[in-house]
């Protein structure tokens, strides 16, 4: 597989534009036959969008994204989309970016006055509000690669429309990791016996939401108890040192540390276009690495989820809900190097998405192995999947607990805590009594 994807990356980029479509075809199949994706091809929509009634429209809720050298803006892909949308059924639109943090509140206010969005962004750290309508009778799971459908699919039911794959691992210099391990193609070369003098060279966010997503579930998903946290939070404190998330990024540029543990995608991309290219600073990708000698990449899997109340309504919303996950996946893959959702908008994270056929091929099979899924909210938070009724104010307490959680990290690695207390404290958050 990887020469095959080094094939397509090398001649696409000289061939013409018949031997590069047959290419991608060819790619595409592979893909959805190695990566553990659905064997079934992509199918069109069932039907026309049925009409709503007069003086109706689509509220679309989505987040504003960075903008980096060499991408569209995102707000203004999002903007085409809805507006051909509109163009093509007659269906009024409003598109309005709702920033991440807004995010709880504005759902809450919406949930009272009875104005709910019809499509929302699930964010990349996405949790169930119990308000998602199932898509089970409207999307074609056959489209999507499976870790990336499981991860919205509870009991049965199709909970959203899945985007794109969110990995978070390591960025490190390529100094200081080697890009491939003899003997094993495709494997970003990580010795379990070196991983002591690795981790030291790194840096650490420990009160980031991605340190805290690593920090509360395992390579397969599972959520930790507090004494699994806590041990977890002990061992990076050990060996991994914490400055602040400016300091981070500069350190890294002045070759003061040597990666960044706990890479999202975001501060990768940002990491790469301000290295000197080809330099031996500029980043390469690399898994996590965790207590016991564990390596591997965690996963979320951003999406748009549907929340109209009437029928006619949700059959509408979920496909536009399609064309704006759709649209996120490519452009994810283009600006961030995630991974699409859409079997077959693989080709464009294969020849764009800018990472080494190595860095692809770790990301891809890592993925096929992991367990990925929306974080679960309320009383089930550390035990498993969410109430079937949990409400708006699970996502608006899954914030408050990232504070709380946060204020916790941040006084034990200050020192302000010892390890029996940091065990009590975060069970304090994770239960949900955030009153001392």
């Amino acid at each position: 597989m990887g020469k095959a994807v080094y094939f397509l990356t090398s001649r696409a980029r000289g061939g013409g534009m018949r031997f590069g479509l047959g290419i991608l075809l060819a790619v595409t199949l592979l893909m959805s036959t190695c990566f553990g994706c659905s064997g079934r091809l992509p199918e069109k929509s069932e039907g026309p969008v049925p009409a709503l009634p007069p003086g109706e429209e689509l509220v679309v809720w989505d987040m504003k994204q960075p903008h980096f050298p060499g991408s569209r803006p995102y707000e203004e892909e999002v903007q085409r989309v809805c507006e051909e949308f509109q163009k093509k059924t007659g269906i009024p639109v409003k598109l309005v970016f709702v920033s991440r943090w807004e995010l709880p509140d504005a759902l809450l206010k919406a949930k009272r006055e009875s104005k709910l969005p019809d499509v929302l962004f699930s964010g990349e750290f996405p949790c169930l509000t119990g308000l998602e309508r199932d898509l089970a009778g409207l999307l074609n799971s056959g489209q999507y690669q499976e870790a990336a459908i499981a991860a919205w699919t509870r009991g049965g039911r199709i909970v959203g429309i899945p985007s794109a794959v969110l990995w978070l691992g390591i960025a490190a210099r390529k100094d200081a990791l080697n890009s491939q391990q003899p003997g094993q193609s495709g494997d970003l070369g990580i010795d379990p016996s070196t991983v002591t003098g690795l981790l030291r060279s790194l840096a650490v966010l420990p009160t980031s939401e991605a340190f805290m997503e690593i920090a509360t579930r395992d390579l397969s998903g599972r959520y930790r108890s507090p004494r699994e946290i806590a041990s977890f939070v002990s061992w990076i404190k050990m060996n991994v040192p914490q400055f602040p998330a400016e300091s981070c990024l500069e350190r890294f540029k002045r070759g003061e540390v040597w990666g960044i543990y706990g890479a999202t995608p975001y501060s990768f991309k940002w990491l790469r276009i301000s290295s000197e290219p080809g330099s031996s600073g500029q980043p390469v990708l690399g898994p996590l690495v965790f207590q016991g000698g564990d390596v591997g990449f965690r996963f979320t899997v951003p999406g748009y989820v549907i929340l109209s109340g009437s029928e006619a309504k949700m059959k509408a919303s979920a496909e536009l809900g399609k064309l704006l996950a759709e649209n996120h996946g490519r452009w994810g893959a283009r600006a961030l190097g995630l991974i699409p959702a859409r079997i077959e908008d693989l080709p464009i994270f294969t020849l764009e998405s800018g990472f080494t056929r190595e860095e692809r091929s770790c990301l891809l099979r890592s993925l096929g192995t992991t367990a990925t899924g929306p974080s679960p909210q309320g009383q089930g938070a550390g035990r498993g999947n969410a109430p079937a009724n949990a409400a708006p104010d699970d996502l608006f307490t899954r914030y408050k607990r990232l504070e709380q959680l946060a204020g916790v990290l941040s006084s034990y690695f200050s020192g302000d805590l010892t390890d029996d207390e940091l065990v009590e404290e975060i069970a304090r958050v994770l239960e949900g009594n955030t009153n001392r």
